[in-house]
């Protein structure tokens, strides 16, 4: 019956988040302002390593130095800055491992080199929680030296021999292994190779806890490393979506002909039925050029690993957030048209009194069942001060036996009512 572990011992960067691409944009800024330049061998060097080894090694290719206190204040603000402002990505199974250690009633711990600022803002990032954090600031000596995980065990009630770390650089395993604990290494940007006490395994998603022990689900052997000379990758992978010359050919004549002939009927649409509706029909217009540009059916899978825990781990060109921009306009179009969608073209031209092809100012003569003749009812001028009101015809003085003609003007005053 195999003994289960007193403790869990986790180490931080590279082994539960990607920083790495992080510490890479950071010590590059801190260098431009040093006056030198940096490189993928440079962040290899320092693998695993304190700030003051770290702050070392940034002066000594420098050519406007600082002094050592400037120039770690420039890394680590620039780093916690880079977490609150984006996030840092978990690696492949942390969650998952840590959830697992927690269930079974593991105590476990964090045990790490980078300062206290920084690890506080990742935690405060993925939500991550411990019993117990052990950081730079809380030991004389950091890793390889193995004080902080003789603090960590210390601060748990265990013994280290019966705790397991893991860890995913060479400074880390040595210090877990002088403070003699079992190791599971992961590699993250070296091959590190199995040996006494020590398990290799690909993926934090290779361990399970089983039995109140951390066990290793497969041991299959890694994927070969990089050739010799070939420069590690310490970016983000890219995963674009693969299309033949011909397909792009055919998909952007198809999705840019919908979107330009939509765009054209929307135009017409505008004038004949109103701004709303024509903002409608450029929505769906833009969205067959939206889906060009993300890479068609990858399209969904891609803006879903964007809004995931794995986000950093996966690139968008130019061409990709063109299209998810693109998609955003149509959308923002498609919602704006049912506030517009009410508003009509203003028709111009004068109506005095409502009736269109009547000039301004021009009264209306009464047409209503009469039979007069033109010389007996006649246009009038209106008043440039007068209200726009109905206007009375002007009672012609009757002739001989005119009587008839005064109660047709009474009879039509009388339809309008007016009195």
């Amino acid at each position: 019956m195999t003994t289960p572990d007193a403790a869990v011992l986790f180490d931080m960067d590279g082994l539960l988040i990607d920083s790495e691409p992080l510490w890479l944009e950071a010590e590059t800024a801190v260098m431009a302002r040093l006056g030198a330049g940096w490189t993928a061998d440079d962040q290899l060097a320092l693998l695993g390593g304190s700030l003051v080894r770290t702050v070392k090694y940034l002066l000594g290719k420098a050519t406007k130095p600082q002094p050592p206190e400037v120039v770690a204040d420039w890394l680590m603000a620039g780093m916690e800055e880079r977490v609150r402002r984006g996030g840092v990505p978990l690696r492949p199974g942390a969650r998952e491992l840590l959830a697992a250690v927690a269930a079974a009633g593991l105590p476990h711990a964090l045990v790490t080199s980078s300062e206290r600022g920084f690890m506080d803002a990742v935690l405060a990032s993925t939500g991550l929680r411990f019993d117990v954090t052990v950081c730079a600031d809380d030991v004389s000596t950091t890793k390889p030296d193995p004080e902080s995980y003789l603090l960590a065990a210390k601060l748990l009630g265990a013994d280290p021999a019966r705790c397991v770390a893991l860890e995913d650089s060479p400074n880390g395993i040595a210090s877990a292994e002088a403070a003699g604990c079992r190791v599971f290494a992961v590699p993250s940007l070296v091959p590190i190779p199995p040996g006494p006490g020590r398990t290799v395994v690909a993926s934090l998603r290779d361990l399970a806890v089983v039995d109140q022990r951390v066990t290793p689900t497969a041991i299959g052997g890694l994927p070969p490393g990089p050739a010799p000379g070939t420069p590690p990758t310490l970016g983000v992978k890219r995963r674009e979506a693969r299309m033949s010359g011909t397909d792009k050919v055919i998909w952007l004549v198809s999705c840019g002909g919908l979107t330009g002939l939509g765009l054209i009927l929307s135009w017409l649409v505008a004038r004949r039925r109103g701004l709303g509706s024509g903002m409608r029909w450029a929505a769906w217009s833009l969205l067959p050029l939206a889906v060009y540009l993300t890479g068609a059916d990858d399209m969904f899978w891609k803006i879903g690993v964007a809004i995931g825990d794995f986000a950093k781990g996966f690139a968008f060109s130019t061409k990709v957030w063109s299209g998810i921009a693109l998609a955003g306009l149509a959308f923002v179009l498609f919602v704006s048209s049912g506030a517009a969608r009410g508003r009509k073209p203003v028709k111009r031209g004068g109506d005095t009194a409502g009736v269109r092809g009547t000039a301004p100012g021009t009264a209306i003569a009464p047409t209503l069942g009469t039979s007069a003749s033109p010389a007996s009812v006649a246009t009038q001028p209106a008043a440039a001060a007068q209200p726009a009101t109905a206007k009375l015809p002007q009672r012609r003085k009757p002739a001989a036996g005119g009587d008839d003609d005064l109660s047709e003007v009474e009879e039509i005053l009388r339809r309008r009512g007016i009195s």
